[in-house]
């Protein structure tokens, strides 16, 4: 299982820290939270507008609201940097790779091109897209 499946199942993140809320036993995580358990309703409403998709899964419902296809404003689907934060994400992991933006700031700053300094600022805008969650 994967550190955000251990982390909701037992209540301790990777780092040993207790989460903030209480676990989810997995009993509960197979029978409704991958399951279509909520309710089809008006008051559930589509995911990213009114356009966006109405998933009765709460992990469908998760993924949506983390960027799709149908809710694209989250991320911007064609940079590769976008998923790659996002796969982090669920993998509990920093979206940020601090030696990456390191070492494009030091490039930046040793020849503030047009080029390196768009390349650096590339990847903060990237990520800083993830912490809209």
């Amino acid at each position: 299982m994967d550190p955000f499946g251990v982390t909701i199942g037992t209540g301790f993140l990777p780092s040993g820290a207790p989460t903030r809320t209480s676990p989810l036993p997995l009993a509960y995580l197979r029978s409704r939270f991958q399951q279509d358990s909520l309710p089809s309703n008006a008051a559930l409403q589509p995911v990213g507008g009114a356009d966006g998709v109405n998933p009765l899964n709460p992990t469908d419902r998760i993924s949506q609201a983390f960027g799709s296809y149908n809710n694209p404003s989250p991320f911007i689907l064609t940079d590769r940097q976008i998923n790659v934060a996002k796969g982090a994400l669920f993998s509990l992991n920093p979206p940020l790779n601090t030696d990456n933006l390191q070492d494009r700031a030091r490039t930046a700053i040793r020849s503030p091109t047009e080029f390196n300094l768009n390349r650096m600022f590339a990847h903060i805008r990237a990520v800083s897209d993830t912490e809209q969650l």
